[in-house]
């Protein structure tokens, strides 16, 4: 499926936070026993961008600290697609927790179901690829 011509409404999009969890760790068990599946920068970036209104809100979720959203929101005042870029490099910069695409999922299903779905299939393909 062409993750630029993924549409919500062609899909099931009453998957549960639960079930969405259950998809997560299958495809990081299935990528290595041992090893999460780090994200990616760009894929990130690609599929965040269009909710940058929701920056900060995601960057809470992800446990990004309150100082460094505070920081970053300081520095690129009115520039969400700044914002969010920034954002996303300091989260896949975390220790502990590290980035994972469960926290990524989690994060954006209770701002955007739809978009929960869309991570969901990257995380399939990034899985797959690797």
């Amino acid at each position: 499926m062409n993750e630029d011509k993924f549409d919500c409404a062609d899909t099931d999009t009453e998957l549960s936070l639960h079930q969405l969890k259950r998809r997560v760790e299958k495809l990081e068990k299935k990528s290595n026993k041992n090893q999460q599946t780090k994200p990616k920068l760009s894929t990130c970036l690609k599929l965040l961008l269009p909710e940058a209104k929701h920056w900060h809100n995601i960057g809470s979720l992800l446990e990004v600290s309150e100082t460094t959203l505070e920081q970053i929101e300081a520095d690129y005042p009115g520039d969400c697609q700044q914002c969010v870029r920034e954002m996303i490099k300091s989260w896949l910069k975390q220790v502990d927790p590290p980035p994972s695409w469960r926290d990524l999922t989690e994060a954006v299903q209770i701002i955007n179901p739809c978009l929960a779905k869309k991570i969901l299939n990257c995380a399939t393909v990034d899985t797959i690829m690797k």
